[in-house]
């Protein structure tokens, strides 16, 4: 995985956190009250949230890691 597939996931990822926010807007009906589906709703974005960007965290790590051994190897290569 490289950096822009890295990228690229987390993008693809928030998109659920934005649906999310798309259903939340729909449960509700701005009355007055308590609103407590709405409230776990808003738990689940949080922790989703939470969750993609540690993946992304973890994912980008990984690939700055891969692309710094290949030029490592390619520097300390002996010569043919």
């Amino acid at each position: 995985m490289d950096v822009q597939d890295t990228v690229r996931n987390f993008v693809n990822a928030l998109e659920h956190c934005q649906n999310m926010v798309v259903v939340h807007r729909a449960v509700g009906d701005g009355g007055r009250g308590r609103r407590v589906e709405e409230t776990s709703l808003n738990r689940g974005v949080v922790v989703f949230a939470a969750a993609t960007w540690q993946a992304f965290v973890q994912d980008l790590a990984m690939a700055l890691r891969d692309a710094t051994l290949v030029q490592l190897k390619a520097v300390t290569a002996p010569p043919c």
